[in-house]
Parts: C-alpha cells; sequence; structure tokens
C-alpha cells in the first residue's frame, strides 16, 4: 500500500462542527442584510461565502485522505496532489523534499468531493459534466479582489455577483445537507455490519456447543 503523508486535517467531528458553524455564520450574513451598510454586507457575504466553501473542503478532503492512508480509497496522482497540496520531488542530486503546490479551488473541491463520497461508499454529487452554480469562477475572482484589495474598486461587488452569491449559496446549503445526509446512511451501515458480525459469532459459538466442543 503506497504511503499517503500525514497533512493537517480536521478530525471527524471538528470537521463536521467547523462546518456546520461555518454554513451557520453564512446563513446568519445573508439575514444580515438590512442590518448593516450594503457595501460592507455584499463584502461579508463574499467572505463567508467561500469560509463555508473551504470547511466543507475541508472537511471532505480529510475523510479522503483518511480513506486513503487505510487503503480504502485509491488516489490518482492528480488527486493525490490536489488534497495533499503538494508532492515529493527529487533533487539532482537524488535528495527527495516534500513540494507544495496548491491546485486550482474547484480542482481541490471537485476532487475532495469525489473522494470524500467514495470513502463514505457513495456518489458524489460533482461528477464530471455537472454544472457549477452560474457564476461561479466569476465570484471567486471577486472573492479574490475582496480579500487582497489593492484599489477602491477591488471591493465592489455588483448587483449581478450578489445574484451569483444567492445561488452558491443555495448550492452549499445542498452539499452540507448531502454530507450530514450520506454521513448518517454510512455511520448506520457501519453499525449494521458491526451487528451482523457480532451475530454470526454467536452462531458460530452456539454451533460450536452444540457439537460438542466445549
Amino acid at each position: 500500500m503506497k504511503h499517503i503523508p500525514e497533512v493537517e486535517t480536521p478530525g471527524f467531528n471538528e470537521g463536521f462542527e467547523l462546518m456546520n458553524l461555518l454554513v451557520a455564520d453564512l446563513r446568519d450574513t445573508v439575514a444580515l442584510r438590512r442590518e448593516i451598510r450594503e457595501d460592507l454586507w455584499r463584502c461579508l457575504m463574499i467572505r463567508s461565502l467561500f469560509s463555508a466553501i473551504e470547511s466543507i473542503v475541508s472537511h471532505a478532503r480529510g475523510r479522503a485522505l483518511a480513506g486513503a492512508r487505510a487503503g480504502t480509497v485509491s488516489l490518482p496522482p492528480k488527486a493525490e496532489r490536489a488534497l495533499l497540496e503538494g508532492q515529493y520531488e527529487e533533487l539532482d542530486d537524488g535528495t527527495v523534499v516534500w513540494t507544495t503546490r496548491y491546485s486550482r479551488l474547484k480542482d481541490t473541491i471537485r476532487y475532495s468531493l469525489r473522494y470524500y463520497a467514495k470513502a463514505l461508499e457513495t456518489g458524489t454529487p460533482l461528477q464530471a459534466k455537472a454544472p457549477w452554480p452560474e457564476g461561479f469562477d466569476e465570484v471567486l475572482g471577486v472573492r479574490n479582489s475582496v480579500t487582497h484589495p489593492k484599489r477602491l474598486t477591488d471591493l465592489n461587488v455588483t448587483d449581478r455577483n450578489v445574484d451569483q452569491v444567492y445561488q452558491i449559496v443555495q448550492w452549499i446549503k445542498d452539499l452540507a445537507i448531502w454530507i450530514g445526509q450520506h454521513e448518517q446512511e454510512h455511520v448506520d451501515r457501519i453499525a449494521q455490519g458491526i451487528n451482523t458480525s457480532v451475530e454470526e459469532q454467536i452462531r458460530q459459538l452456539e454451533r460450536g456447543k452444540a457439537q460438542g466442543d466445549w
């Protein structure tokens, strides 16, 4: 089994709680629109939106990597590089070093959800041809400007962007619901498997006793 390096990811409970917290923050930020300055609210929406996305990715990525380390999930090189945010590289002198390499956010989202789904033995909501929320790339560009402003115009979030943000918010809500449902189904399957195993062991013991093995 190939060695999967340990990288910093949240444990299951922490990752799930972080996701729920930041999705709740996003919901509350939406509700703030009439309570604070409109320009401030628009910037906060962008920041809160991508914080929620990052939390979902972090949880899914952690579960996918845990599956890879346990040998239950097989990661192709490109997915492994994206989820590990780097790779081992050999220098001219033969020394092997770890090099950090960040993939595009959309690639990281796609791979995290795809291999998270494999870890949970279910289907991912982001198949190869599944559409992204309308305007995702544009809003991602706005996020970069709002987060790293260099001019006043970098803080502009247009009416069009706000409409796009609302569509992405719904997408995030659907993702969070999907994760919650499949986490519970996975737990139920594991519990059922444990119960079945225990029952079979009891039956084997009873057969052995009936045959005089005791």
